[in-house]
């Protein structure tokens, strides 16, 4: 007896390596839903909003490197789950999108909840079809694991009629679908030996690529070899290890001069697994104009960089590292002076990065929290930022010394934390997993307490309370000083909240409750909430001295 269309599109996505599904259910894609109730090996997990499911399974493939999948019925599911979809897409994360939609014969007369899904997230996902019929769902299947996987990874959406999943199917072998790393083009070696030849003070750029690469090693190695200073692209604090001595800061928002001058004086500029996006070119302003920029990535992009020589060399991260390292390094006296001068700008950084003595305040000073978090985390734990202004102290005051300990969204996604959090612990069940949030953007997703209560997913949420959209509030400050529009809150107690669902929860007004509060979270296992009380005295990390 033929199955449906549905029951073998998830067959089909489980052989190509899928095995974590995401959802709040649908009456539009009922056979994918009795395709997982029944499959042996496949995880569904239900969640209370479209937005948490979609940022669960981005924050899956972004901790796995592989992609997770997320299901919504049309119009009004598929709507809720688009700024994910923007996110993964501004991340390279890769991630499946399979979307209800209105039966093949209602399509074009304005059906209930109908929307031309296609075309809509058409300019939003890396790629986006229509599924015309059963008979091709294995074939889709297949291009949409390639689309999300190869060149630079992103997000994929299939848009699937209700009567198709229900139709019966013809059984298909799923072949399974091998890449091959793109090496470096030779060339691109020749090149970075020439620019390298005699320069004063080079630099090297490292981002997501290179996470997902397995390549920091490599890129540690070069640095040491050549003498090279390190900078992490945009909210990629965690690729290169922050105590290095190569180390030179973080491209982050709102950067001080004193943090971006390294990359202002460079040249040559090595760019390895990242785009130059507005952030790490800090409003496309750098590099300096006279620096040359060799730009490798599997699909590198040159961002903002209009007025700079650039060479643009398509590759894997990994293998590309490991034959830049095969460039006859400095002489002695020249890697001297680099180091130097590598010396004198990671000073810089640990100045910067250091937080300030200790002193009483009417609530908790966040750098003295991230120091707190520095020292008590294990050296592999997890931190998953939210966007808001809060993520200021994160980028500042924690040192990230192990890869893959850092998710957070470029697109400055709020609401992204706890969600992407769950997505991360499933994707490393065995790691302390830590989100933390303001309380505007926690607020936007806090639903998904409740999901994590309910898999038993044993994430610590650490949410940031001043009442605020902070950002808003510092950005008002600054163009219309003493007047402030929209942006007070009033919150309940969260953790109120999370013990009104039975998770461990702790509110923190002072600074040696804090270190009481990780303690005893880390140690409970399950999910716990941590809600601590800010000092109004600072709303933004630029209100320390640097």
């Amino acid at each position: 007896m033929a199955r449906t269309a549905g029951h073998i599109l998830v067959d089909a996505l489980v052989t190509l390596g899928v095995d974590h599904f995401f959802t709040v259910p649908g009456e539009s894609f009922l056979p994918l839903l009795d395709a997982l109730h029944q499959h042996p090996t496949a995880k569904l997990f239900t969640h209370r909003h479209e937005e948490g499911a979609a940022f669960a399974a981005e924050g899956f493939g972004k901790a796995a490197h592989r992609p997770a999948v997320v299901m919504a019925t049309r119009a009004v599911g598929a709507m809720n789950l688009g700024i994910a979809v923007h996110t993964a897409r501004q991340d390279s994360t890769p991630l499946i999108v399979l979307l209800g939609q209105v039966p093949t014969g209602f399509r074009d007369r304005e059906a209930f909840q109908e929307l031309p899904l296609d075309e809509i997230f058409g300019r939003i996902a890396k790629w986006s079809a229509h599924v015309p019929s059963a008979e091709r769902v294995v074939e889709y299947a297949r291009r949409a694991w390639t689309q999300a996987t190869t060149g630079r990874p992103g997000p994929v959406v299939l848009v699937l009629p209700e009567d198709v999943l229900w139709q019966p199917a013809t059984e298909t072998i799923v072949k399974p679908v091998r890449v091959i790393e793109p090496s470096l083009d030779p060339q691109a070696v020749v090149q970075f030996s020439s620019w390298m030849a005699g320069a004063e003070f080079p630099l090297l750029v490292v981002g997501g690529g290179v996470l997902a690469a397995g390549a920091v090693g490599a890129a540690v190695e070069l640095a040491e070899r050549h003498g090279l200073g390190v900078m992490t692209a945009f909210r990629r604090f965690d690729a290169f290890p922050n105590d290095h001595p190569a180390y030179l800061g973080p491209l982050m928002l709102a950067a001080p001069n004193e943090l971006t001058q390294p990359l202002s004086q460079a040249d040559p500029v090595i760019s390895v697994g990242t785009r130059w996006s507005e952030v790490t070119g800090q409003g496309y302003r750098l590099p300096g104009n006279s620096a040359r920029v060799l730009v490798i990535d599997r699909a590198p992009e040159m961002g903002g960089l209009p007025d700079r020589e650039v060479c643009l060399a398509p590759g894997s991260a990994r293998l590309a590292l490991e034959h830049l390292l095969e460039a006859a390094p400095p002489s002695p006296p020249l890697l001297s002076r680099r180091k130097a001068t590598v010396a004198f700008w990671h000073d810089a950084y640990l100045r910067f990065s250091t937080p300030p003595c200790p002193v009483v305040t009417d609530g908790v000073d966040l750098s003295h929290m991230l120091e707190v978090l520095g020292r008590r985390l294990p050296p592999d734990a997890a931190l998953v930022t939210d966007a808001g202004n809060f993520s200021g102290w994160v980028a500042r005051f924690y040192r990230f010394r192990t890869s893959g300990t850092h998710f957070g969204p470029t697109s400055g996604a709020m609401g992204y934390g706890l969600p992407a959090a769950l997505g991360v612990k499933l994707a490393n069940p065995d790691r302390t997993v830590l989100s933390v949030s303001g309380d505007g953007g926690f607020m936007m997703t806090v639903s998904e307490l409740e999901t994590a209560q309910r898999h038993g997913i044993g994430v610590i949420a650490v949410v940031c309370v001043n009442d605020l959209y902070g950002t808003i509030h510092g950005h008002q400050q600054r163009r219309f000083p003493g007047r402030s529009t929209a942006v007070a809150l009033h919150n309940p107690s969260f953790a109120a909240w999370a013990q009104a669902l039975g998770i461990r929860a702790y509110r923190v007004e002072h600074i040696a409750d804090f270190e009481a509060a990780i303690e005893q979270a880390l140690n409970h296992g399950g999910p716990s909430v941590i809600e601590v009380m800010m000092d109004r005295t600072r709303f933004a990390v630029g209100s320390y001295p640097t």
